[in-house]
């Protein structure tokens, strides 16, 4: 179906009461009609209007029809706009999007611009650069989705239903070959971004309504004692490999991820009364706040580098330099494991629960809002079970003869 699009100006007969007559709009698409109020008025007195030419002639006509030219001028640039992201238009659509006054043109792409922006401004406050990249990846594979399955730049909010979604998740699976879990990490940040639009009333209706978001089980990687051992007594000549060794193990001591232990400042640093130290910190991530005791090997760490000429506790190093230096210390170490710096957390929480540190310690030290992310991260040990089942063996021994 062709689409049809005209504007055009008439001046209402009836006068105001101040004697003026308003100037009026009239949008056609497709043969449907609405009219709004330019906001423009002539003097009967002393100008006319033309109804042949659709100008007005007399005193000030000039910036007038001036005016009605830029008026004319917009709508036909937001016509073609709307036009460009959906065939589908009605002349009162294009009118709300002209004055402003409705939200129904609002875009998809447009609320996650928005909603990007917000993100970016938040880096380093309560937001991690690589959450902002993460963001906009997914930005990227949503504009990519609309270009190739639906041949448009853009799609209405209000256009994105169940279907979409559905299609938008074979889609992340079919053409970039990525695991399940990759896809519903995209699926999360996706699904946040529709929460908005109903927030913003563009969407009545959840579209993931019929979409669970389903994880894989996947083990936390994490380094053994002796593991941690052999990088502890390891010595490097390269001051970058000492350096991301010393950070690396200070997390695996603290349990800091990455942008806190970056950000890590001497004001974080308490001493108590009797002499403990504590890291009192706020989790970038999660805003949530941290509360860790400092164990000898992290204050050890600490002194080190007290002599540093700024405010921060630890050498600053790019994440991306500090995962690829750590793939030289697993070499040099014999550690065949794929080592990144997310891994010291893993460890932390493993090695805690492994010497027998509550969960909820750990949580609480971790910055985590509950004990099932703490789960996540610390794994029951074989060693650890069969501690935990002996000390239990050994407090049943009374109830063992009675069975006798």
């Amino acid at each position: 179906m062709k689409n049809t699009f005209s504007v055009l100006f008439y001046v209402k007969k009836q006068q105001k009461k101040s004697g003026l007559l308003p100037i009026m709009g009239r949008i056609t698409v497709n043969k449907q009609t609405t009219q709004f109020f330019t906001q423009l008025e002539i003097d009967p007195q002393t100008t006319e209007w033309d109804s042949k030419t659709k100008k007005i002639n007399g005193k000030g006509a000039s910036s007038l029809n001036s005016q009605l030219r830029n008026i004319e001028a917009r709508i036909r640039t937001t016509y073609q706009e709307m036009f460009l992201r959906g065939p589908v238009l009605s002349a009162e659509q294009v009118k709300n999007a002209f004055l402003g006054i409705d939200d129904s043109s609002t875009t998809l792409l447009s609320v996650f611009q928005e909603y990007k922006q917000h993100q970016k401004d938040m880096i380093g406050k309560c937001r991690s650069l690589s959450t902002y990249k993460r963001i906009t990846l997914v930005y990227n594979r949503v504009a990519d989705f609309i270009k190739v399955k639906h041949h448009r730049s853009d799609m209405y909010a209000a256009e994105i239903d169940g279907s979409f979604v559905d299609d938008f998740s074979d889609y992340l699976f079919t053409t970039y070959k990525v695991s399940n879990n990759q896809v519903q990490k995209i699926m999360q940040v996706f699904k946040h971004v529709t929460k908005i639009c109903i927030k913003k009333g563009l969407l009545k209706k959840d579209p993931f309504s019929d979409y669970k978001i389903k994880f894989d089980p996947v083990d936390p990687n994490f380094l053994t004692v002796d593991e941690l051992k052999l990088i502890i007594q390891k010595k490097f000549s390269l001051r970058s490999l000492e350096t991301t060794k010393d950070l690396f193990v200070f997390s695996c001591f603290t349990g800091l991820a990455f942008v806190d232990a970056m950000n890590l400042k001497r004001e974080n640093i308490t001493l108590a009364e009797n002499g403990d130290m504590w890291i009192k910190i706020t989790r970038q991530k999660t805003n949530i706040p941290s509360i860790i005791p400092v164990m000898d090997i992290a204050k050890s760490i600490i002194k080190k580098y007290e002599n540093q000429n700024d405010s921060y506790v630890l050498p600053r190093s790019p994440h991306q330099h500090v995962n690829a230096y750590l793939k030289q210390i697993a070499s040099s170490c014999g550690i065949k494991k794929n080592m990144t710096f997310h891994m010291a957390r893993h460890t932390y929480a493993t090695t805690a629960m492994s010497f027998g540190v509550p969960i909820a310690t750990i949580a609480k030290t971790m910055g985590h809002a509950n004990m099932k992310m703490t789960q996540h991260y610390a794994r029951v040990l074989p060693e650890k079970i069969i501690k935990d089942i002996n000390v239990l063996n050994t407090a049943t021994q009374t109830l063992q003869t009675l069975c006798q």
